[in-house]
């Protein structure tokens, strides 16, 4: 019985993966509704904050500084690609998990499975914990209130 509970949960969570598709994001000169789809997919994949596209969308209402809009874009250049990278490896991930639940696998299998998810899961919340960091140094405390009030209204 307990075997089967894990798998039930385990179907339930790669299931909520399949409400965005990882094959159309972060593709250059990509549409708002592929925007909504990274920021969704980064959202299912993460719970760490995106600061990054707050900071970029409010640049002049944060009164950035050139040197402080040039560090803060070296840090994206540094860190986006690879995020976005390790989330579409955990949403294709997430498919063979489900793959392998639906086909019967052991359980010891979809764990496995489910370990790499999760070491993926992790990288991604180290890399935006440390650009957490970058932001935050890069800011003084007023542009860091005003950008965690920008974050909490933009994503009520």
């Amino acid at each position: 019985m307990k075997n089967y509970s894990h798998i039930i949960l385990t179907i339930a969570l790669v299931s909520l993966s399949f409400t965005v598709s990882a094959d159309s994001v972060g593709k250059p000169g990509e549409k708002a509704s592929d925007k909504k789809q990274m920021m969704a997919m980064m959202k299912h994949v993460s719970p760490m904050p995106s600061l990054m596209p707050v900071v970029i969308k409010n640049t002049d209402l944060l009164g950035l500084s050139k040197e402080q809009t040039e560090a803060l874009a070296k840090e994206r250049k540094e860190r986006h690609a690879r995020v976005h990278a390790l989330a579409k490896e955990i949403m294709a991930e997430e498919s063979k998990i489900l793959q392998a639940a639906l086909d019967e696998k052991p359980i010891e299998e979809i764990h496995v499975m489910s370990l790499v998810v999760m070491d993926k899961r992790l990288a991604i919340i180290n890399a935006k914990a440390g650009c957490r960091d970058i932001v935050r140094k890069t800011l003084n405390d007023e542009q860091w209130k005003e950008l965690v009030s920008l974050y909490k209204q933009s994503h009520e």
